[in-house]
């Protein structure tokens, strides 16, 4: 505080009353100024989802409705105003993208589905299968090993089979 001159408190604030300077209330306008702010950003966030929620963009020709400008677009462009102009060879059936008719004709006609391996992979010690050569050592290791490995949880002994397991234990049992 300044010693040489005469201040009086005035409603939590301080004036000088030698220089006859204004009240200082900058801080205080400052946080009137960001709760309006707040307040009217809570208010403008309120009435977007408002808008959100309702489906405003409705196509003229189905009567689908879409939240979103860009949906209605990629509607009108890709499935109601196209007519379907890519035939199956083998059976006829007709398509408004080329990528579904491809698609269409792999899983359909020549059996082909992109994600499966034709490689089995067969447990010699019994008769399980597997797609691949990581998921059939693991089942060696874990049903068919001389010593089985254990997990023990250190809260409470509890013992399982699969490190996983025994960490889905601790999550539910101890970590509440």
């Amino acid at each position: 505080m300044i010693q040489d001159q005469e201040t009086e408190e005035v409603t939590g604030q301080y004036r000088n009353t030698n220089s006859k300077s204004k009240v200082r209330t900058l801080d205080r306008r400052k946080e009137d100024i960001l709760a309006i702010q707040k307040t009217l950003r809570s208010q403008k966030k309120q009435q977007m989802q408002n808008l959100k929620s309702e489906k405003i963009y409705q196509c003229k020709k189905c009567a689908r409705s879409y939240k979103q400008k860009a949906g209605l677009y990629n509607h009108q462009k890709y499935e109601c105003y196209v007519t379907p102009q890519f035939p199956c060879n083998l059976c006829g059936k007709l398509f408004k993208r080329k990528s579904t008719m491809n698609r269409h004709v792999s899983h359909i006609h020549l059996n082909q589905k992109h994600n499966t391996s034709k490689t089995k992979y067969n447990c010699n010690k019994c008769s399980m299968v597997y797609n691949s050569s990581k998921t059939l050592n693991r089942h060696k290791r874990q049903i068919h090993a001389g010593v089985k490995q254990k997990f023990i949880c250190d809260y409470c002994g509890y013992k399982a089979n699969k490190k996983y397991d025994l960490g889905v234990h601790i999550i539910s049992r101890h970590l509440k």
